[in-house]
């Protein structure tokens, strides 16, 4: 695992050489002439209505084109001409960068709240809207407390792609747990034991040793998700003298960390955790090797048809909330988003613009839009079933790729729906309980310079002292070291900074 860990930080390194090198060829192309990130353009836009133009990630090869059924669709629906300019996911922030400094911005981009982005919103270069909304009756419904989470230092400059905040949870092999005669899991210790037992139990009884308990990736989620069931906060919490605190400085972090080096021990996760790619995140447990994946509740419908397709099974997988632990149910809010879109100045040079931009974001809030949106033209990309359920053609699906990104699903979503199963019934139910339980970010909305600058290193310290503590590289002191290591390479700035705008936005 040592090597390992060395193998993950090198490819880590070259991953970022690589995106640089792919950024800076293709700025100076672009300066060049040679190339535009502009993929589809539409010629032959109204001249009687306004126009906005749009950035957008492309996650295919072959985004929806400029003459596409459902773009001139939401162009009547929304009296609005629509230039879409698509960029490649795999470096869309780059992208973003270049076609804001580029001769033709655009005038609403999604993006995320990345330190660069967030650098920008301090710069100015970006539009507040927070003022502007209540002049618009769906933007005004907007949720407060996800606006908060996207805020920079709680001031409004985007608006969000909605996702549930109740999302978090477990998703798991329930016809194992049926096999083995175990109840379903309700605290920690039932946790671990149903870890345990699918581990070493045979749950799928093919008199093998071929089955472990929980597939762990390269990145925090499942490690924050049970932090929270230890009482840990969810990434900054309120300290005793009411200041804010990052998680990893609290005992219940610590014991997390602990519990995770038993799981190591005992080989109740796959060892490789700290190279694999969340790409890779589902195949185990969809190939009947593990029995858990603590993330989004929704995976657990991905990972039941992936069964279903192979193996041709129904009803495999089960999918859980909060469980109780020291301080009770509990479980990390998500932000409430998954992107946001923000209205660059050099897109929207007048308020007159920011206001034809806004009107649109409006538009697209109702229901019609939203359907749009998401399924296309009814009778070309869909039809309803008698219940009146979204059938969708198959044949014409290539026709709206990637045309979702633009769905906000504020104020909330009125689109149509496909056919419920009971799994995702049951994690819709699963995602409102577990608003019971959330414990919010308290520091999401507020940006620090120093952190802007130094967060990989910063991180890294952080995220190599687990790694080297699970694998029994370093004790409780060696942790301990390596969070004073943070603290002196920018940690106690990282943390002045940030519950100084807190307090300032605690005293306006």
């Amino acid at each position: 695992m040592k090597g390992a860990a060395f193998k993950m930080k090198n490819r880590q390194k070259v991953k970022s050489i690589v995106a640089l090198i792919i950024a800076v060829c293709m700025l100076l192309l672009i300066i060049a002439g040679s190339i535009s990130i502009i993929i589809n353009k539409d010629k032959n836009l109204s001249l009687s209505r306004k126009t906005v133009s749009i950035l957008l990630p492309a996650f295919s090869d072959s985004p929806m084109r400029y003459d596409s059924p459902a773009k001139e669709a939401l162009q009547d629906y929304t009296d609005t001409n629509i230039e879409i300019t698509w960029a490649p996911a795999a470096y869309y922030e780059d992208s973003l960068n270049v076609a804001m400094a580029s001769a033709h911005p655009p005038m609403i981009a999604y993006g995320f709240k990345s330190a660069g982005i967030m650098a920008k919103m301090k710069a100015g270069e970006v539009w507040e809207i927070g003022p502007y909304l209540q002049k618009y009756p769906n933007l005004s419904n907007t949720r407060f407390d996800i606006l908060y989470n996207t805020s920079l230092n709680g001031n409004i400059f985007s608006l969000y792609r909605s996702r549930p905040l109740g999302q978090y949870g477990l998703c798991y092999r329930k016809d194992w747990l049926e096999s083995l005669g175990m109840d379903t899991p309700e605290t920690i210790d039932d946790f671990y034991e149903m870890l345990y037992k699918f581990t070493y139990n045979d749950p799928d009884n093919n008199q093998k040793d071929d089955t472990y308990g929980m597939t762990l990736v390269n990145n925090n989620t499942s490690f924050n998700i049970i932090a929270s069931w230890f009482g840990a906060p969810n990434e900054w919490g309120i300290a005793d003298d009411g200041s804010l605190i990052p998680a990893f400085l609290t005992s219940e972090y610590f014991d997390t960390v602990k519990f995770f080096k038993r799981l190591y021990d005992n080989k109740l996760i796959n060892l490789d955790f700290a190279i694999t790619d969340t790409k890779l995140w589902n195949n185990d447990m969809a190939n009947g090797v593990s029995g858990c994946i603590a993330d989004t509740v929704s995976r657990g419908e991905t990972i039941q048809s992936l069964i279903t397709e192979k193996y041709g099974t129904q009803d495999n997988i089960g999918v859980l909330g909060a469980l109780q632990g020291p301080a009770g149910k509990r479980l990390p809010s998500t932000d409430g988003y998954s992107g946001i879109f923000i209205f660059p100045k050099s897109g929207c040079k007048t308020e007159a613009d920011l206001t034809t931009a806004l009107e649109f974001m409006d538009k697209i809030c109702l229901s019609p839009a939203q359907n749009i949106i998401l399924y296309g033209v009814e009778g070309m990309h869909y039809t309803l079933s008698e219940e009146g359920y979204v059938q969708k053609n198959t044949l014409f699906l290539a026709d709206i790729n990637d045309f979702d990104q633009l769905y906000t699903g504020i104020p909330f979503n009125s689109a149509l729906k496909t056919k419920p199963t009971p799994l995702s019934l049951e994690t819709e139910r699963i995602e409102s309980d577990n608003e019971l339980y959330l414990v919010s970010n308290y520091g999401a909305p507020f940006y620090s310079d120093t952190y802007g600058k130094q967060s990989v290193q910063m991180n890294s310290i952080i995220e190599d002292a687990k790694i080297k503590y699970f694998l029994g590289q370093i004790d409780d002191t060696g942790f301990k070291l390596a969070l004073e290591d943070w603290k002196n390479s920018g940690g106690n700035e990282y943390i002045e900074e940030i519950n100084y705008e807190y307090k300032k936005f605690r005293n306006k």
